[in-house]
């Protein structure tokens, strides 16, 4: 900030992107911290001082010479925080001695920089300015202000013609290929730029540095030189003593040895606790990767992610998958959203204009985006490819540029330009104008995509042009007597672009607050006029040959309107009909914004929203059907193609799903992860939605968020479950739920992903599993009256097994059919019915266990069979313990919590608990007690029965929060054979795991199965099957170097 009577040394001018700023932030440092050459001082006093003069002025002129760069402004750290930036710019500049230009390529587009440049010279001169070559060619990097001046030269017949001299501009060249290279031209081409600041010559100055950079350096060879006379004679000093030391230096030699084990001891527990640091510094890393997702930044939050991994490679903390921590594995495959199944609508990229947005708005097709912020300047987007940025520079701006701005197509833009109205083509990633509509008074435009005709209105009327070459078609004017259009006026096109629509205003303020609005056909021919009541028409629409107004009012006092008496009111007009509405509905206490109508056919749903609400009417009468409430103003109100469902999107960021056939707000999670609660506009385009914040320059561009390699296997009619693998990955046995919500099944070929069969009799089916039957395999099916034996094939019954059932039901999760066991394995489908557990053996068609507890258990006491099926856990909830019963006879061997050894009753609710299930570590097994909130506890369980210690707490129980905020309810455990890894599922989703500390390492949306065969991982979204590798470490690095490469997903 330029402060009253500080001036500056210099002005440094440049664009805010990262190379400037680098180079302007560089330079800055540089400046401040340069010194004159003593060298330099002493000639400027002797040619300042008289011959005279005594020793006395000498020391008033070392004082006056200027020895330092006291201050440099730079608008980054100078410039106060204020709407207004040009009066502390311009005071600085006025200021300043000397304007440094930062010049790259960039710096030609910046209207602002190339402003500071002239106010400069015109304030002070031309010699001032210095230039600095950043980046690119001078003749591409230098803005015209520094390759010209103007000049006034006298003509033959004495007129005076002003013409531009071209100039060679004082210019550093720093450019280079990295910032090192930058950084060390930047030092030395410092003494180019600071010599005219000391009024000195560029020669002499480099003379005089290079003479005290030598001084230094024999001053340094000086010390040296002492220090080694020291030391020889310190050497020859100890020369003499050696012999008298012998003795020492035997006793010495063995304290030495000790010493040096010492050392190694320590040097080992350095590199630790260096190693520990790295790892937390990459922890927290991913972290700040996991913030930048949030916020809806994926591109930073991939390359902060990926450079946590990078580093602990690099330096040798990590090497195998594993040996990284999983939060820094859980961010990278999290950002790139690795494992994403196409169900939700997540962040893709950020667009960040230069200041606060003020208007959004897209092409027919949703290619394109054209924003324009609070300074006038018009940005197009194009949201497929982050490189694509077109800046335009409209002549003023209005408060209201809505309708002002039109895209033509996906590839062209209408844009004001004094009194003009630009047509500018997009396409080859630049705005280059096509032609040019004469227009005074301009308001507005509506542009006919369908027949290629744009509407050019202006206060007192309209005008038609062809849009290929802009060649008028018609003129009008508005046929209603004392109407004009206005900034603010309102428009509609129909859908066949056969009839547009325009809201009319009085012309002069003190006449009767009435309005109209008017019909007209392609041709120019008013159709119809509609006299509006209300003094704010808030928006029209067509739907046919019908017209809906909405039109709104408030209570006047005075001069000013006040939201009291707040009204707004709903007309449904014929437009081949008189100026009497169809039907009209009213609301008192509150204005109406938007319509949408359901476009299928036979559907009669007109959805209006008020400022927190929608309300549905029946078009065909305006008669009242229902509401829907939201506490929050309604951004965007929409419908969905092909159905009677609408959209509403709130200001809090919420996606709201209404239901009109069981008239519900549907609140799902279809777009969970809305970067803003504060959201101003809201738009979908073409596979993307864009939510833009109030006040805000950001805007987040969101996609349906499926994994790179997602490969789509089967496309069907149901909702999928489950699914198991034969042993060689050839045949998928999946299971849905049909019409009666009982359980199917499906059986693919995994290499065709055919469908060859389906199954179902009407029963439930509880669990399945491939095992051996007879020498080949076969496919089990567990119902609660049966075991189902089908062959792979041709979906054969080759077995029906009638099941003991003495009461009711209970299945029992015990893993078996999550696994491809060998025939020499027991391969068992558990139950209970009452107090008694069965477990019936697959291998042997018989059942190989019917036990009978010797403690009770209660109708909903959950129930866990260990992985090697030796015992059996169950959860007491009248007593609040867990028991551990032998597999053989029933006995309670184990009893954890209450008043039990253990001592942890107090972590224990068995009440609350929906299910258990074991894993089956290489280093001890677990037990996860998963509670109904999603919670989970995880406990150690050990080898030895008879030990105090056979169920323990583990970290993961000490420090719950390492479960929580799961997506998902678990209620299983599957194995990554061979791996190292392990999944954890619940109804829906599953999380990957490293298999025996149990940490998170990826999140997998709509899990189905997977196949250990080939290392597959199938997901489902939308009734839709998907197949997708799981991932190496590497992998996933190789994915995001090219996403950083290309800025591309």
């Amino acid at each position: 900030m330029a402060k009253d009577g500080v001036k500056y040394d210099a002005f440094i001018s440049y664009r805010h992107s990262e190379l400037d700023s680098f180079v302007a932030e560089t330079l800055h440092k540089q400046l401040e911290s340069f010194k004159l050459p003593r060298g330099v001082v002493r000639n400027k006093i002797r040619e300042m001082r008289q011959p005279e003069a005594g020793e006395q002025q000498s020391e008033e002129l070392t004082k006056e010479v200027k020895t330092r760069i006291q201050r440099v402004f730079r608008d980054k750290e100078e410039l106060p925080l204020a709407t207004n930036l040009a009066d502390p710019i311009t005071e600085a500049l006025q200021n300043s001695e000397y304007l440094i230009v930062i010049c790259s390529p960039r710096l030609p587009e910046s209207m602002w920089c190339r402003k500071e440049i002239e106010t400069f010279i015109e304030m002070h001169d031309r010699e001032h300015v210095l230039a600095v070559l950043a980046e690119g060619e001078p003749d591409t990097s230098f803005p015209e202000e520094l390759l010209y001046r103007e000049a006034e030269e006298k003509q033959p017949d004495g007129s005076i013609l002003k013409v531009k001299i071209p100039v060679e501009p004082l210019a550093a060249d720093v450019r280079g290929m990295k910032r090192g290279e930058i950084r060390r031209k930047i030092k030395s081409e410092l003494l180019r730029l600071v010599a005219p600041m000391f009024d000195c010559s560029y020669d002499d100055l480099k003379q005089r540095h290079k003479e005290q950079r030598t001084r230094k350096i024999l001053a340094a060879a000086m010390s040296i030189s002492t220090v080694c006379l020291l030391f020889g004679i310190i050497s020859t000093t100890m020369a003499l003593q050696i012999k008298h030391q012998n003795t020492q230096i035997k006793m010495q030699s063995e304290e030495i040895v000790k010493q040096s084990e010492e050392i190694v001891k320590q040097s080992e527990e350095i590199e630790k606790q260096y190693q520990e640091a790295k790892r937390n510094t990459a922890i927290s890393r991913a972290r700040e990767a996991t913030g930048y997702l949030e916020e809806g930044d994926r591109m930073k939050a991939v390359a902060t992610a990926q450079d946590a991994i990078l580093d602990l490679s690099e330096c040798g903390v990590a090497e195998a998958d594993m040996d990284y921590p999983a939060e820094t594995v859980y961010a990278l495959a999290d950002s790139l959203y690795l494992y994403e199944n196409g169900q939700q609508i997540l962040p893709d990229r950020i667009l960040e204009a230069d200041t606060a947005v003020r208007v959004m708005k897209l092409s027919p097709e949703g290619s394109r985006i054209a924003t324009v912020d609070a300074s006038g300047q018009i940005v197009v987007w194009q949201p497929d490819d982050s490189n694509v940025r077109i800046e335009i520079h409209a002549s003023y701006y209005l408060s209201d540029m809505t309708n002002r701005i039109a895209f033509l197509g996906e590839d062209c833009l209408f844009v004001p330009v004094n009194d003009e109205v630009v047509l500018y083509h997009l396409s080859q990633g630049e705005a280059v104008p096509a032609y040019r509509i004469a227009c005074e008074d301009y308001v507005g435009i509506i542009v006919l995509q369908e027949i290629g005709q744009a509407i050019v209105l202006s206060k007192n009327g309209y005008q038609a042009v062809d849009c290929n070459d802009g060649s008028l078609l018609y003129v009008g004017q508005w046929e209603e007597d004392g109407m004009s259009a206005s900034v603010a006026f309102a428009c509609a096109v129909s859908e066949d672009n056969r009839y547009w629509a325009v809201s009319l205003a009085p012309t002069y303020a003190s006449e009767e607050e009435r309005r109209v609005v008017a019909v007209y056909d392609t041709d120019g021919e008013c159709l119809n006029s509609y006299e509006i009541a209300y003094e704010y028409v808030e928006s029209l629409r067509f739907d046919g040959e019908r017209l809906y107004i909405i039109s709104n009012h408030s209570e006047k006092l005075e001069t000013t309107r006040a939201s009291l008496g707040m009204e707004g009111r709903l007309q449904a007009f014929d437009i081949n009909g008189g100026g009497i509405p169809v039907w009209t509905y009213e609301r008192q206490g509150g204005w109406l914004y938007e319509t949408s109508y359901a476009h299928m056919e036979g559907s009669n749903y007109l959805l209006c929203s008020g400022y927190s609400d929608v309300i549905a009417l029946d078009k065909r009468d305006g008669s009242y059907v229902d509401a829907f409430s939201f506490g929050v103003e309604v951004v965007k109100l929409g419908n969905y193609s092909g159905s009677d469902n609408f959209i509403a999107f709130t200001r809090d960021g919420v996606w709201h799903y209404l239901n009109m056939q069981i008239r519900e707000d549907m609140i799902g999670t279809l777009f969970p992860a809305c970067t803003s609660s504060n959201v101003m506009e809201f738009a979908i385009g073409d596979g993307y939605c864009v939510t833009l914040p109030y006040n805000s320059r950001r805007m987040t561009l969101y996609r349906t968020a499926k994994g790179q390699g997602l490969e789509e296997v089967h496309q069907g009619e149901h909702n999928y479950i489950d699914a198991v693998y034969s042993m060689d990955g050839r045949y998928m046995a999946v299971s849905y739920y049909n019409d009666s919500y009982t359980a199917a099944m499906e059986m693919f070929d995994t290499d065709s992903s055919e469908v060859l069969w389906n199954y179902e009799d009407g029963s439930f089916y509880n669990a399945m599993t491939f095992f051996d039957y007879n020498s080949q395999e076969a496919l089990a099916l567990l119902t609660d009256e049966h075991i189902i034996v089908l062959e792979p094939e041709q979906g054969t019954i080759l077995d029906k097994i009638p099941l003991e059932i003495n009461g009711t039901f209970h299945y029992i999760d015990s893993g078996a059919e999550h696994r491809n066991v060998s025939k020499e394995e027991r391969q068992c489908f558990f139950w209970r019915d009452g107090e008694t557990i069965y477990g019936y053996d697959l291998s042997a068609m018989d059942y190989a266990y019917k036990i009978k507890p010797k403690e009770q258990i209660g109708y909903n006491d959950v129930i866990a069979v260990s992985d090697d099926q030796t015992y059996f856990v169950t959860a007491d909830k009248e007593e609040g313990v867990l028991r551990f019963c032998d597999m053989e006879d029933g006995e309670v061997f184990f009893t954890y919590g209450g008043d039990s050894a253990s001592g942890q009753e107090e972590y224990l609710n068995t009440g609350y608990i929906e299910t258990m299930f074991f894993d089956e570590g290489e280093l001890t097994r677990h037990l996860y007690i998963v509670y109904m909130d999603g919670r989970i506890m995880r406990l150690d369980v050990g080898d030895d029965q008879q030990s105090q210690q056979f169920c323990t707490s583990d970290s993961y129980h000490m420090n719950p929060e390492k479960y929580n905020g799961l997506d998902d309810v678990m209620r299983g455990y599957r194995y990554t054979e061979g791996d190292d890894y392990a999944i954890m599922y619940g109804n829906i989703d599953a999380y990957l795991l490293a298999r025996n500390e149990g940490d998170l390492l990826a999140h997998l949306h709509g899990f189905l199965g997977y196949d250990s065969s080939d290392g597959t991982v199938y997901l489902t979204s939308n009734r839709t099957i998907y197949r997708i590798p799981l991932y190496t470490l590497q992998q996933m690095n190789e994915i995001a170097a090219g996403v950083r490469r290309t800025g591309q997903w």
